[in-house]
């Protein structure tokens, strides 16, 4: 159970834009969720080249490539630069490697904030939420199963490996708990599912 609800984190899909500050011009910052690269440039007009390729008008875009992992943030610059930031529970930590150029591209701080935000932010994916729904319901139906018919249960996990098993009352009374467990905890992990 608990390992569904961590594959079920929510995470930004398609693009976005947003502004970065540098040099005292703004700049455009087109994140691409799904690629998980950004281009920031001083323009969002793009235009085709006679050959039919896609240049930029008026401005040449830079193109980041970053890694997202549970807070943990690296971003790689178009010169080969690093920018790393580790999540805690008391803030975060990052740094640079050697090749940062602090004159030709935006800070890595400013582009790991608009990142948490964005991932922090992202919407419920619904198509999750069904299947998670999906496998709580059916694990609700064996745990109605299991209080209800109790027996039912005890001869499929008991009776092909045993000759004339047959439950005691303790057993029957543990089925039916480990039953109204199985019910609750489905309901409760649906709802974090649900509402989170």
């Amino acid at each position: 159970m608990m390992l569904m609800l961590t594959a079920c984190a929510a995470k930004p899909k398609g693009t976005e834009i947003k502004t970065v500050e540098k040099n005292g011009d703004t700049l455009f910052a087109i994140y691409d969720y799904d690629a998980k690269t950004i281009r920031v440039g001083s323009t969002l007009a793009s235009v085709y080249g006679p050959d039919g390729e896609l240049i930029w008008e008026e401005d040449r875009k830079d193109e980041y490539r970053y890694e997202y992992d549970n807070g943990d943030i690296t971003i790689h610059y178009p010169n080969g630069a690093t920018y790393w930031e580790s999540a805690s529970a008391n803030g975060a930590i990052g740094g640079w490697d050697g090749n940062y150029d602090t004159e030709r591209y935006i800070d890595g701080m400013t582009l790991a904030m608009q990142l948490t935000q964005a991932y922090n932010n992202s919407g419920k994916n619904w198509d999750e939420v069904v299947i998670v729904g999906l496998v709580c319901l059916l694990i609700i139906g064996l745990g109605i199963v299991d209080i209800m018919h109790p027996e039912l249960l005890f001869s499929l996990r008991y009776r092909l490996w045993v000759r004339d098993a047959e439950p005691t009352e303790f057993a029957l009374m543990m089925s039916r708990i480990g039953g109204v467990i199985c019910i609750v905890l489905s309901v409760i992990m649906f709802l974090i599912v649900l509402f989170r």
